[in-house]
């Protein structure tokens, strides 16, 4: 299926059978990809870019001008205070393993650096990488600097799963990653985003 959005609340009612899994593409991007139960009819999505939009499964797609409800996520009380100024800039030597991107807070402004990898990702996925380095800004804790990048991914008006996918695709596998995406998707059922 292939459709044309605009910036806007998209609900994608879905042909019969149902899918448990599914898939939107914005370019070569994927833009949502959510496990489903096999019994939901519809789904509502976020697109905050214009353009072609594909997928995989069968249905109708119904837009209207973009709703974005209020977080009721709460950042903590911060760590530090830096300067709120920064810019971001290209590390080359920053490799397809390494992280995809780092800030620097103890200079004003304050950079991010983007490696190689950085630009593997989906935008949605860069943005809440950078929301996330912003976090630092405010936080040394990783969770608490996922929850800002959280609040504020949410208040542009991205998917909640996309958070949940962006923080899930980054993170090498590992004991203390895994913690991380664990607590993120717990900030997410506490907050209504995920039943």
């Amino acid at each position: 299926m292939k459709v044309k959005l605009q910036r806007g609340t998209n609900i994608f009612y879905f042909d019969y059978p149902y899918p448990s899994r599914v898939r939107v593409y914005w370019g070569k991007n994927i833009w949502i990809d959510r496990d489903l139960d096999g019994l939901t009819p519809s789904i509502n999505f976020n697109t905050l870019f214009e353009g072609i939009y594909t997928s995989p499964n069968r249905g109708v797609i119904k837009s209207q001008p973009l709703i974005v409800k209020e977080c009721r996520i709460k950042n903590y009380d911060p760590e530090r205070a830096r300067s709120a100024e920064y810019k971001i800039i290209f590390n080359p030597s920053l490799g397809m393993t390494d992280t995809p991107a780092r800030i620097l807070t103890g200079i004003n402004p304050a950079i991010i650096e983007v490696g190689k990898r950085f630009y593997t990702y989906a935008p949605q996925v860069r943005m809440f990488i950078l929301l996330h380095e912003l976090g630092h800004m405010f936080y040394e804790t990783e969770h608490k600097a996922d929850c800002y990048a959280l609040k504020r991914y949410l208040e542009l008006g991205y998917n909640a799963s996309q958070a949940f996918y962006s923080l899930s695709k980054v993170l090498h596998p590992g004991k203390r990653n895994e913690e991380r995406i664990h607590k993120l998707f717990n900030e997410l059922k506490q907050n209504g985003y995920v039943n």
